[in-house]
């Protein structure tokens, strides 16, 4: 009989803690809103110069991306590097097209400004690029930690 107890005892202790355990989760990540974290990007990071939204003309900048890419772009003033771009793909296979797309287009602005604004150069260099389901999201700034807390 003694034993009974135990046993009980020691089911009623389990059961609670997982009652408490399960309570106190989550219940899962909420999915990632790539709209609402652009939105947030454009808002809270701190930028050297406004930034004005230029996406009608994207596909000059980006001519090489997948059709169908649905592409937000802002840039700042001239001699300025800051930006903040996201691209959003119609299916799975064309992410690592933007993804390169994107990486070059950053690379080529640090060759461009190693010669003609070499203080731009560094920001270039830490820019964030970020991956997340179909979104790519790309963002030049020195506020990076914001940024990056933002996209975690």
């Amino acid at each position: 009989m003694n034993n009974l107890k135990k046993i009980t005892s020691l089911f009623l202790t389990v059961i609670l803690a997982m009652a408490i355990f399960t309570a106190c989760s989550k219940g899962g990540s909420e999915p990632f809103d790539a709209d609402k974290a652009f939105d947030r990007i454009l808002n809270e990071v701190k930028y050297a110069q406004p930034l004005s939204d230029i996406s009608a003309n994207a596909e000059y900048m980006f001519g090489d991306l997948p059709e169908g890419v649905a592409i937000k772009l802002f840039t700042a003033g001239d001699n300025c590097a800051d930006c903040a771009m996201m691209f959003k793909a119609k299916d799975q296979a064309d992410v690592a097209a933007i993804q390169t797309s994107v990486n070059e287009y950053i690379d080529s602005m640090i060759k461009e400004c190693k010669f003609y604004n070499p203080d731009e150069v560094p920001k270039l260099e830490k820019a964030v690029v970020f991956v997340k389901d179909l979104a790519v999201i790309a963002v030049v700034t020195d506020d990076v930690d914001t940024v990056n807390n933002i996209l975690k």
